[in-house]
């Protein structure tokens, strides 16, 4: 699963919380540690920069971070992805294409509450609705 955005949920007492044997997660390494995403994930968690670094230590036994040029032969591809897309959407579409492009190398779905990526059809994209449904319908599966 290529997830969009920051993993897990920051609760009342600004714990993080992983569900224990979740699937695997892939993010885009150089997209969430670039100094853009991180103020804007210090800003959305509320949380101090030493807290964040802790919560990425966390992630790290769970998620496997992807170094951008293990996807990078499927750039072109995820570029052509969005061609039809309105010019406003085509910009906003490439500065998310590294997670769609991962998404090709992995053969994974996305998860993004972003309903411009729910445009790209060729990949199977779950809202945090879509994909709680899914999980809670697949959960006597495994």
């Amino acid at each position: 699963m290529v997830r969009v955005g920051f993993l897990g949920y920051t609760g009342k007492d600004n714990s993080f919380q992983l569900k224990s044997g979740s699937a695997l997660h892939f993010i885009p390494y150089g997209v969430i540690f670039s100094s853009v995403y991180s103020e804007e994930l210090l800003i959305k968690s509320k949380l101090a920069k030493p807290d964040l670094d802790s919560v990425f230590l966390e992630l790290k036994k769970t998620v496997k971070f992807v170094n951008p040029v293990e996807y990078s032969s499927q750039l072109g591809n995820a570029l052509k992805l969005g061609e039809k897309l309105s010019k406003r959407e085509s910009e906003e579409f490439a500065d998310d294409i590294d997670f769609f492009a991962l998404s090709l190398k992995e053969n994974a779905p996305i998860w993004s509450n972003d309903a411009l990526f729910k445009k790209i059809r060729s990949i199977k994209v779950f809202n945090t609705k879509d994909l709680v449904k899914h999980l809670k319908s697949t959960e006597d599966k495994f």
